[in-house]
């Protein structure tokens, strides 16, 4: 009776896992493509839709956005859910189906950010009938014009599409408060079609270009950092060559890594 008993027990289990089993195989919840953890971020703003896949259900979708004036949202003739980002923000989006499942994604808005922390500042003059004192002075004058020291920052919010501008908020020491302005950016290329970005920074009427750059060979730096580290680079040649006639280039850099 006992050998009995235990046999029974053992084929009772045997069969509740294959119902669990052909359960699991059954499964036709509604699912959603490149999404983690019934979430997804989208930058904004934006002109096209964002598009994400939907599989599983019987396939008659419905959705539905707990608040439009963040995402609306709709299903395509193909079957696509198709979210448009209207301000940022987070809501939640549920697609349903005619079956009863049910599927629930958490959409957060929001802007794109660059930030980029200063690891090192260098100034670099040349004028082939520059003196050393005027060398030195030119030096001088852009390091002292460095509005960040090594430790601080600059955190570029991109509120503009196509990532053409926004806000700037520049913290001159680490842990310090920060100094606000707006920046436009700009794709550019050289003689030798490198390609560089140029942020064009106001604050409080005074504008400066900082002219972003992976090579730090331009100009000569002599400094060497990890594969992350980039380089901005502001000119200064015109604005000192009044006062230093035999001035040919001069450039403040400041080294960053981005975050």
């Amino acid at each position: 009776m006992k050998k009995q008993f235990i046999l029974g027990t053992l084929l009772s289990i045997l069969a509740l896992g294959l119902c669990a089993c052909e359960k699991e195989g059954d499964d036709n919840s509604i699912k959603i493509t490149d999404v983690q953890n019934n979430s997804v971020g989208i930058v904004f703003p934006r002109s096209d839709a964002f598009d994400l896949t939907i599989t599983g259900g019987d396939g008659q979708y419905e959705v539905v956005s707990d608040d439009e004036d963040v995402v609306t949202a709709e299903i395509t003739e193909s079957g696509t859910l198709s979210l448009t980002a209207v301000t940022t923000g987070e809501t939640t989006v549920t697609v349903t189906d005619k079956s009863g499942n049910s599927y629930s994604l958490t959409v957060n808005v929001h802007y794109a950010e660059d930030t980029m922390i200063v690891q090192q500042v260098y100034a670099w003059a040349e004028g082939e009938d520059l003196s050393v004192e005027d060398k030195n002075a030119i030096e001088e004058t852009m390091l002292a014009s460095i509005p960040v020291e090594p430790g601080g920052k600059y955190e570029f919010t991109y509120t503009l599409e196509n990532y053409a501008g926004g806000d700037v908020a520049i913290y001159p020491k680490s842990g310090g408060d920060a100094i606000t302005g707006t920046f436009l950016r700009q794709i550019m290329t050289d003689k030798e079609s490198k390609t560089y970005m140029n942020f064009e920074i106001t604050i409080d009427e005074e504008v400066r270009n900082l002219l972003l750059s992976q090579d730090g060979k331009f100009p000569e730096t002599r400094m060497s950092f990890t594969p992350r580290t980039y380089y901005l680079f502001e000119d200064f040649t015109e604005s000192l060559k009044t006062g230093y006639p035999e001035l040919e280039k001069a450039y403040s850099v400041q080294a960053v890594t981005a975050h």
